[in-house]
């Protein structure tokens, strides 16, 4: 059992970014990169989930993730209302997720 925190990247990258992201972490995190074009990873990863740093998170993700605790968008398409870069804002108000 893991007392620190599950952070995880969800981002499209070359294996050395995932390595560098994992490497940046605090001792008390445990940092998990995957790519968010294969959901049943994700499916699996989320339940432990404290963090979650994407371009987006759907409904059904944010759901999927009863410790999640803060949604950090990493797109600066948000601004301009990509709906793909947006985390589900009425999902996360029901869930406490910031």
């Amino acid at each position: 059992m893991n007392p620190g925190w599950n952070v995880l990247y969800l981002v499209t990258q070359e294996p050395s970014i995932g390595q560098f992201l994992r490497a940046l972490a605090p001792p008390d995190f445990v940092a998990t990169t995957l790519d968010p074009r294969n959901p049943s990873e994700i499916k699996a990863t989320l339940h432990q989930t404290d963090f979650v740093m994407a371009g987006g998170m759907t409904a059904v993700m944010i759901r999927s993730a009863p410790k999640l605790k803060l949604i950090q968008t990493l797109s600066i398409h948000a601004a301009a209302g990509d709906p793909y870069d947006l985390a589900d804002c009425r999902s996360t108000q029901s869930t406490g997720v910031e």
